[in-house]
Formats: structure tokens, C-alpha cells, sequence
């Protein structure tokens, strides 16, 4: 008998439980059942207004971080905004573009691109910004590169309450006409 047969079975089979373990911890970091609440945040608006959470008259606000220049992830999600925008009713839910590029996405072109396409744009304070993405666990590396950013989308009662969490391939306007359904 191979005297590291033991060892070989021991590995194999802590290999197999860690696994399962991995797609749990995974899936409890971004899931559609998220149930934290992000400090409530006001924005300025490419009008030049001023806004809030609890300025905003639906019951939840679909957010998602992104810049304009991006060439990868932003596109895709901004195409996904706009579908979505034309076939939820905006008085149950507003969608939220937050720039994370404040410089180059100004306020004329975040109201030429993003406004135009049903979606709120909207530029928080830099302090602002990093602590939203710190509490929604969206942080990349923002200390070195300011623009790593998630594809993620956060459904957010007008409370700051974050109801879920969607990512590329589970957001849809049903699956977010569902989850409303669902939350309080």
C-alpha cells in the first residue's frame, strides 16, 4: 500500500468540501437576498439639482457605478439600463447611474448619454463615492485605480435599505419586478 495514499485521500476529499464552501461564500457576497443598508447619500444631477434617496418618489432606485470612457463593462450595462427603463414603471422604480469618473463625465455629457436614455445620472463627492462603494462591497482597488469597478447593480429602497444585488447574468425587468414584489 502506498504510505501516502492517507495523505492523498485526506487532501482530495478537504479539495472537495472546500467547493461547495467557496460557491456558498461566493454567493452570499453577491445575491439577490442582500439585506444591509448604505448611509443615506445626495447627489447632483446633470440639471445641476441636487437630489437624495428620500427625494426620490418610487419605493426603489436600480443604482449602478460606472464612467462614460469605459470601454468594457459599462456599455453593456448601460444598453441593460435603458431596456430595462422603458419597461418598469418609474413610478415603482428610478434608475441611477453614479459616475465614477466625475471629470470626464460632466454634467452635459452624463445629460447627453445617460439622461436621455430614461436613467438619472448622478455625481457624488469623492468622499462620497468611496464610502457608497466601501458599504455596497464594491471597492476593486480604489486606492490605486479609482476606475476598477464592478458590473454589479444594487436595488436600493428610497431608505437606503440594499434589497439585492445583480450581476451580469441574473437582471432582467422581471427578476427585478419580482424582487420588489418580494421586499417589504
Amino acid at each position: 500500500m502506498n504510505r501516502y495514499l492517507p495523505v492523498k485521500i485526506a487532501l482530495t476529499l478537504m479539495a472537495l468540501c472546500a467547493l461547495p464552501l467557496a460557491i456558498m461564500l461566493t454567493d452570499s457576497l453577491v445575491d439577490q437576498k442582500a439585506k444591509w443598508s448604505v448611509t443615506p447619500f445626495d447627489w447632483r444631477g446633470a440639471d445641476g439639482r441636487n437630489y437624495s434617496l428620500s427625494d426620490v418618489q418610487s419605493p426603489y432606485i436600480l443604482l449602478y457605478m460606472g464612467y462614460l470612457s469605459c470601454d468594457s463593462v459599462c456599455p453593456g450595462r448601460l444598453s441593460e439600463l435603458a431596456k430595462i427603463s422603458r419597461r418598469v414603471d418609474l413610478s415603482l422604480l428610478r434608475i441611477l447611474f453614479v459616475t465614477i469618473d466625475p471629470e470626464r463625465d460632466t454634467a452635459e455629457k452624463r445629460g447627453e448619454w445617460i439622461d436621455s436614455l430614461g436613467v438619472m445620472s448622478a455625481q457624488l463627492t469623492q468622499w462620497q463615492l468611496e464610502r457608497l462603494r466601501i458599504e455596497l462591497k464594491d471597492t476593486g482597488n480604489l486606492k490605486d485605480n479609482p476606475d476598477n469597478h464592478s458590473d454589479r447593480l444594487y436595488l436600493i429602497s428610497n431608505n437606503g435599505k440594499v434589497e439585492a444585488v445583480f450581476t451580469a447574468n441574473n437582471v432582467s425587468s422581471e427578476s427585478l419586478l419580482e424582487k420588489m414584489s418580494t421586499s417589504p
